[in-house]
């Protein structure tokens, strides 16, 4: 447990103020990378069917996407790391060339992060014994 950073988040706060604040608390993370591999199905998914359909056409088309590539994007693939600088590219390229929006673009990346609690599984007993240590200067 990080009381630092639970003493630092209850700063000038009162116990059940600090307790309320610090659960609701969340941060983006990376998800782990075999939760984060896109493939044709996820793209469907994330976008819809007629935008995934041409995302994916103009996959298959492009001359600038290796055609060693192309195929890890089929269901029977685990697919590629939506994260990956590579893939970045792909999609880039895919709303550069009117393909699909900015804003489907930032979907189908935001499907590489998770949102949790930035304290998880904080008690209040963890926040009164962080607000303690800070008072006493162990923090």
């Amino acid at each position: 447990m990080n009381y630092a950073a639970i003493a630092d988040a209850a700063a000038g706060l009162s116990l059940d103020d600090a307790f309320a604040a610090i659960s609701i608390r969340i941060v983006t993370v990376e998800k782990g990378i075999d939760q984060r591999m896109i493939n044709e199905r996820t793209i469907l998914s994330l976008i819809g069917m007629a935008d995934g359909d041409a995302f994916m056409t103009a996959l298959e088309a492009s001359v600038n996407v290796p055609d060693r590539i192309k195929p890890w994007f089929k269901p029977s693939e685990s697919g590629v790391d939506v994260l990956d600088v590579g893939s970045q590219k792909i999609i880039a390229m895919m709303v550069g060339g009117s393909v699909i929006t900015q804003a489907q673009a930032d979907t189908i990346t935001d499907y590489g992060f998770s949102t949790v609690p930035e304290f998880g599984g904080v008690s209040r007993g963890h926040v009164k014994k962080a607000i303690d240590m800070r008072a006493r200067g162990e923090v």
